[in-house]
């Protein structure tokens, strides 16, 4: 387990695990600078590895580049050296401003992002992200407190790792928000027929991943339009936290931390349907079960 002040023996010794099953040595691109690469779109890959990493017709891998986000530069040496290994193209911020200068010149895949940082932290960071990208955002951070997990996750963060961390896990969750985001994306690609699911007054349209409430139309996150797809699939059905987040995240259930994460979202979608989300008319909480939706007469 790594994390906080690094010594370089520890550094050295944790990097002896580190798996080398992928051979694709050639498509390992080292680069510590901001200088601009062309990066096709993901939206029309092929095949996908193991890594999120996807390949063109012909056998062509597509490098995803992951953008390391903190203030301690030993960890982001060892976060760098774990993913470059997994093929990875690495760019690294020291802070939340340097990291948005970055985000204007780069196409970024992924972020990994400490939260307490100079000038510009964290939370202030993944806000500012989340006002322009959807891309997956893991928060790495020693702030591991249930409110930090909670803002974090409410800012548009779809992940949270305490330091310390074991960086096979880190690259575990890595490949799984790339798999998803990979999917999310295939789902959100063009059709020549707009699918709408209707309940009551709020309509939820798949060509534009939005709600549709009245005359407003709600921008939701790729979580929340899964929570929503499935709650309305089945007005008045009462689905799990299981369920929910099976759906959702397309992972495991293990409860706690994942209950935490519902909880979460469910709030941020009441804020957004909701005339009154401390008295909600749509997603209704069933006690000991789960959620449901409503449609209100």
């Amino acid at each position: 387990m790594l994390g906080g002040k690094t010594e370089k023996h520890v550094l050295q010794a944790s990097t002896s695990g580190t798996s080398q099953s992928n051979k694709h040595a050639n498509c390992v691109t080292n680069e510590r600078t901001h200088k601009k690469i062309h990066q096709d779109s993901i939206n029309f890959c092929y095949t996908e590895n193991k890594n999120g990493n996807c390949m063109e017709e012909g056998g062509t891998l597509m490098i995803r580049t992951i953008l390391i986000v903190d203030d301690q530069p030993e960890i982001v040496e060892l976060l760098s050296l774990y993913l470059e290994k997994e093929n990875y193209r690495i760019l690294e911020a020291f802070d939340g401003r340097e990291a948005l200068q970055i985000i204007q010149t780069e196409n970024i895949d992924l972020m990994l992002v400490d939260l307490m940082m100079p000038y510009i932290n964290g939370y202030q960071l993944i806000k500012k992200v989340r006002q322009d990208l959807h891309i997956p955002i893991i928060i790495i951070s020693a702030k591991n407190d249930d409110n930090d997990k909670i803002l974090g996750l409410g800012l548009g963060a779809d992940d949270f790792i305490p330091k310390p961390f074991n960086p096979l896990e880190v690259i575990a969750r890595v490949q799984a928000q790339l798999r998803r985001s990979y999917s999310y994306k295939q789902e959100a690609a063009p059709t020549s027929e707009s699918l709408q699911l209707k309940v009551g007054d709020i309509i939820l349209d798949e060509s534009s991943f939005s709600a549709i409430k009245g005359d407003t139309t709600i921008t939701l996150t790729k979580i929340e339009y899964r929570i929503l797809e499935l709650l309305m699939s089945s007005p008045g059905r009462v689905y799990t936290k299981q369920q929910i987040f099976e759906r959702a995240w397309d992972d495991y259930y293990l409860g706690g931390e994942e209950d935490n994460t519902i909880n979460v979202h469910i709030s941020k979608l009441r804020e957004k349907l909701e005339e009154n989300p401390k008295q909600p008319n749509y997603i209704k909480t069933i006690r000991g079960l789960g959620y449901k939706f409503d449609n209100p007469k």
